[in-house]
């Protein structure tokens, strides 16, 4: 006898949509902080480029995105691993990993924009376009598992037990506390250039640069204009 497959729900559908759209913002973010790039359409000095060179755009030296990518793509998967299975205990152990991963993503979205708003004072559209996908994806499942519990033999995780879903909530924070500790107290070092000091030597007419670490001599470097002119003088 063939029977048809049940239809996916709604929301399942959306959400599946917008973490597609979250994992594509995500790649091409981690693609930019690896390889030292600039963002489409942003300048040096803009929002983006601001966020993404800071302390807080990185989780114990690497750039975050990474580990949003990877988590964008776990709670895809288990979008599949909800439906009914033969194994009972491991379909009650991918409810339990969509609770805990839209819990996190949640939780850490709103950080991010916590971070932009109130640490940074600067906002990366691209960032928050990315988290707002992740974030309307997570209430979806979240929603569908609040409408549509969990049913089946297994007792050790029944969708119909608040105490459940609290667990699967409980290791969504201790996911963030653990991307806050990574940020906290392993940080990055970022290098920027700051005041450039000129410094004169007159015996040599070299230009020494960052506290000695530099030499340069106006004959053997590329000038404009002549090393003898008059004002040039005033840095030897």
């Amino acid at each position: 006898m063939i029977t048809n497959p049940t239809p996916t729900p709604p929301k399942i559908l959306l959400a599946r949509a917008c973490l597609l759209i979250a994992i594509a913002g995500a790649s091409y973010l981690a693609a930019v902080s690896l390889t030292k790039g600039a963002v489409a359409g942003c300048g040096p000095g803009s929002g983006c480029s601001e966020v993404l060179a800071s302390r807080w755009a990185y989780w114990f030296g690497i750039p975050v995105s990474v580990p949003a990518l990877a988590g964008y793509i776990a709670l895809l998967v288990t979008t599949w691993r909800v439906a009914p299975a033969p194994h009972a205990q491991k379909h009650g152990m991918a409810w339990l990993a969509m609770v805990a991963l839209s819990a996190m993503v949640i939780v850490a979205a709103l950080w991010f924009v916590f971070v932009q708003y109130a640490i940074l004072g600067k906002w990366c559209r691209f960032c928050l376009a990315t988290h707002a996908c992740a974030i309307a994806a997570s209430v979806c499942l979240l929603h569908f598992v609040s409408r549509h519990p969990r049913r089946g033999p297994s007792p050790t995780w029944d969708g119909h037990r608040p105490a459940s879903v609290g667990l699967g909530i409980g290791l969504g924070i201790l996911g963030f506390a653990v991307l806050i500790a990574g940020q906290v107290l392993v940080k990055k070092r970022l290098y920027g250039l700051g005041e450039l000091a000129v410094q004169a030597a007159s015996s040599s007419h070299q230009l020494v640069l960052f506290n000695g670490r530099f030499a340069l001599d106006p004959g053997e470097v590329p000038v404009l204009g002549s090393a003898s002119a008059p004002e040039f003088a005033k840095f030897r």
